[in-house]
């Protein structure tokens, strides 16, 4: 890896772990299933984003998919699509 691409990583990670309050927020929403519908799905669409961009992306395909479940109304999905999520992304 060039010296560049390190920097780079070493900022995302970073970026990583000053933002994954706010991505922690964001799952809490969608978790709860009880937030008005216009806030999951801004909460899933900003998740999907934000995940690939931080090198997760199954996390984001999940955060898609359960933005997807959101437009068509089927809720019965979420609970586990969240459960899903919260496994596709890194403890630390």
């Amino acid at each position: 890896m060039s010296t560049a691409q390190e920097k780079t990583s070493v900022l995302i990670a970073a970026l990583w772990q000053k933002n994954r309050p706010i991505v922690e927020e964001r799952i809490a929403v969608l978790a709860a299933g009880n937030a008005d519908h216009t806030a999951m799905l801004e909460a899933a669409h900003k998740l999907s984003g934000a995940l690939g961009m931080y090198g997760f992306p199954e996390a984001s395909a999940i955060a898609s998919q359960i933005e997807s479940a959101l437009r068509s109304g089927d809720m019965a999905k979420i609970p586990e699509l969240v459960i899903a999520l919260r496994a596709a992304i890194p403890a630390n």
